[in-house]
């Protein structure tokens, strides 16, 4: 269900960000394009836009695929490999363990 049904919001009174598995990259400041990362300047710089709620769902595909192992998050998946190295399971510590190439 979208945040706009859930929260009874009209055009232009929530500012949503969707992406996969609901992940939120590292702070880098590096010359990389980074989406997320913008859209919460915009946000919260910008717009002054509070409270901020983090919403998710049950049975989350992207987050199932990492769990699993799927293949397609590994074997030349740049995009959604890299994406999904973030992801740390739970009882792990550092980053992710997903081959990238």
């Amino acid at each position: 269900m979208s945040p706009e049904v859930i929260f009874d919001a009209g055009p232009g009174e929530l500012f949503v960000v969707r992406n996969v598995a609901n992940l939120v990259p590292v702070y880098a400041p590096d010359g990389g394009a980074h989406g997320v990362s913008a859209a919460w300047n915009t946000q919260s710089g910008l717009l002054r836009v509070k409270p901020i709620v983090v919403l998710g769902h049950a049975q989350c595909g992207g987050i199932r695929a990492f769990i699993d192992n799927i293949a397609p998050l590994v074997a030349r998946r740049i995009f959604i490999g890299r994406w999904m190295s973030m992801f740390i399971k739970p009882g792990r510590e550092g980053r992710a363990s997903v081959d990238p190439r």
